[in-house]
């Protein structure tokens, strides 16, 4: 038999378009009765498959012989060209594969071509000369296995379409109206509203309606009358199941985007007006609805999920039957976190994306290795940092490297928990060389840090020998040097501006000064009460840290840059706006960039007294004494401010 004839063997490529796409009257049969056999569990469930999934060389003729008879015992009045709209019309009857007997009988009847056969139904076929049901029957199973050939539109195919009768007709009936109509709303990438198209064209908003509503009417009507347009509708179906870039599309069907010169469009953009089984949404083909996507993604998702919630970028791909990359771009569109070659299922806060980058690595990453492995995700190198020291899943491995907390394992503790440790195990003195020797061989931290370390806060070294420190610990600057400090009778207050840390909520620095000032230090820890709960001081490692205050943040609607006091009274801790008074009289700008009043100043004597005071300086510091104190702290401005205030009559 030759290559071009149509035969009940197995072609070389099956269909992979869906039975009820290729032969439509199958739909009927989603309830039974069953058409293959009487004792199938689930009744016909092989419908929503495909040839290409179905049938081989063992079941391939039987298969074909069993639909053909439930076709004649149920549809047996029914025009072929209805139940089998994708078979060539033109192909001759006598390349199809049927008896010697069959053959001759069609013959004899003036069928030519398999337009003939397709224009008859089974019953008036019957009543023809010489042919009965076995002819019938060995017609309609060559139908049959005609339908299961993937044949993708192209070649003869597109000069067929652009010359269809029905497309010609098409064209033909159209005005000028109808054009403005079909380029400005229904083919329009962003359409008009018909409110615009009515002023436009100078007709009635239902007028408009009325046409808009009959082109697609006619356009629908095209399709369901060629062949080849539904032939290349149930096709392009097949290959955006359930999405598909159309760009992929227009490779495997070249003819969906050939282009209709007269219409300016191409036929896939007929195929998605004129039809309820394509959409497209940007460079997107979908043959489901967005929602019904969406849930067949998450299905896909939540079957594949493993630990941090990561998922193969490859079970998206293979659910959504399209290439790796063709589905990183989908769930990019969707809002989901590919990474690599994994998919985030779930939220992605800092820390889920920080978790999934160390999942992927599989081994402890350095801080850099993490930010790299981000890349693509707009996460700022700070909200990195504070995810790695706030999320409980993640956990430090060495002094540079991050992992996660289920791979189990000895955790990192910064050096001077480290100290302390040792110190506790040797009784409360160890050799410098030992402790160095210990730490090092463990973590990679250097010996001059561990030295630096050994030797300040809650530890002294001496004569190389590391001890908790026993006398006071001295904090190394004095108030009247530290900047943005200053003193109100028992009250003190340091300014500061709103940053990042107050915004999440993470402890920050405070100067060494105000730490003494208010008692922190080594193994001191304070806490204070607060109009908004307990406020808790604590000293790590060589510094005095405050905890949150995102609290009175929130409550006084604060911003980054907002300038701010850091108060500490005798009845607590407070966080009070510094409100700025620029263009005023310098001596009231000078007392609110100290948080006081300066109702009590009525001379420049008074005025240096109060603000030596401020800044911890002797009552009775000379303006000189004064101004010099605040450049030597950087505070220029005030400077300038005080200066001027005491020398200007």
């Amino acid at each position: 038999m030759p290559d071009s004839q149509m035969a009940r063997v197995l072609p070389s490529s099956l269909s992979k378009t869906v039975w009820t796409m290729l032969l439509p009257w199958l739909d009927d049969y989603r309830s039974g009765p069953p058409i293959l056999s009487s004792d199938e569990l689930i009744p016909n469930a092989w419908l929503d498959s495909s040839p290409a999934k179905n049938l081989n060389e063992a079941n391939f003729r039987r298969f074909c012989e069993l639909v053909a008879a439930r076709h004649l015992k149920d549809r047996a009045d029914v025009t072929l060209a209805d139940d089998f709209p994708t078979l060539p019309t033109t192909s001759p009857v006598a390349a199809l594969d049927l008896d010697v007997r069959s053959a001759k009988a069609l013959h004899d009847n003036g069928f030519t071509t398999c337009e003939d056969a397709l224009a008859q139904s089974a019953t008036s076929l019957l009543s023809l000369p010489r042919i009965g049901r076995a002819t019938v029957i060995d017609l309609l199973t060559a139908f049959v296995a005609e339908a299961t050939h993937s044949r993708h539109c192209g070649g003869h195919s597109d000069t067929r379409v652009l010359a269809d009768p029905g497309l010609l007709d098409f064209i033909s009936s159209i005005d000028a109206r109808d054009r403005v109509i079909l380029d400005d709303r229904i083919f329009a990438v962003h359409p008009r509203t018909q409110t615009e198209l009515a002023k436009k064209l100078g007709l009635s908003r239902e007028r408009v309606n009325q046409l808009d509503r009959d082109l697609r009417v006619q356009l629908s009507e095209m399709i369901s009358g060629s062949v080849d347009l539904r032939r290349l509708l149930a096709e392009t179906v097949a290959v955006a199941d359930p999405v598909a870039d159309s760009a992929r599309v227009a490779q495997i069907l070249p003819l969906f985007a050939t282009t209709i010169p007269a219409l300016g469009v191409s036929v896939g953009q007929i195929l998605i007006t004129g039809s309820d089984e394509l959409d497209r949404v940007d460079e997107w083909i979908i043959s489901r609805s967005p929602v019904q996507i969406a849930d067949h993604v998450g299905r896909i998702l939540d079957a594949n999920t493993g630990d941090e919630a990561l998922v193969p970028l490859s079970a998206v791909a293979t659910g959504l039957k399209m290439p790796a990359p063709e589905a990183a771009r989908w769930l990019g569109r969707g809002g989901f976190t590919v990474l690599e070659d994994q998919v985030i299922n779930g939220p992605t806060t800092t820390g889920d994306l920080i978790c999934a980058v160390l999942s992927i690595a599989g081994t402890p990453c350095t801080f850099d290795e993490i930010v790299t492995g981000l890349a693509g995700e707009p996460r700022s190198r700070s909200s990195v940092r504070n995810a790695l020291v706030t999320d409980d899943r993640i956990v430090k491995t060495d002094r540079t490297t991050y992992g996660l907390r289920r791979w189990g394992g000895q955790q990192y503790l910064p050096v001077h928990r480290q100290i302390g440790h040792l110190l506790d195990a040797a009784g409360g003195r160890i050799d410098i060389a030992d402790l160095i020797s210990q730490i090092s061989e463990k973590y990679d931290v250097t010996e001059s840090s561990i030295r630096a370390y050994a030797g300040a806060g809650e530890f002294v070294t001496r004569e190389d020998v590391v001890t908790r420190r026993s006398e006071t610990y001295v904090h190394r600057k004095s108030p009247a040097k530290t900047r943005f400090l200053y003193r109100d009778g028992a009250t003190i207050r340091w300014a500061t501006t709103i940053g990042a840390a107050h915004l999440k909520g993470s402890a920050f620095n405070i100067p060494s000064a105000l730490a003494g000032l208010i008692g922190v230090g080594p193994g001191n820890p304070v806490q204070l009460p607060s109009r908004l709960g307990p406020q808790s001081l604590i000293w790590v490692s060589v510094q005095a840290r405050v905890g949150t205050i995102k609290r009175f943040v929130e409550d006084l609607g604060l911003e980054p840059g907002d300038p701010i006091f850091l108060e500490f009274s005798p009845t607590g801790f407070d966080v009070k706006r510094l409100v700025p008074r620029p263009g005023s009289d310098p001596i009231d700008q000078i007392f609110s960039l100290i948080g006081q009043g300066s109702e009590h100043v009525d001379n420049q004597h008074a005025l240096c007294t109060a603000v030596a005071a401020a800044l911890f300086l002797p009552e009775d510091a000379d303006a000189d004494t004064v101004v010099a104190t605040l450049r030597h702290r950087k505070e220029l401005e005030l400077a300038e401010l005080v200066s001027t205030a005491l020398t200007t009559p």
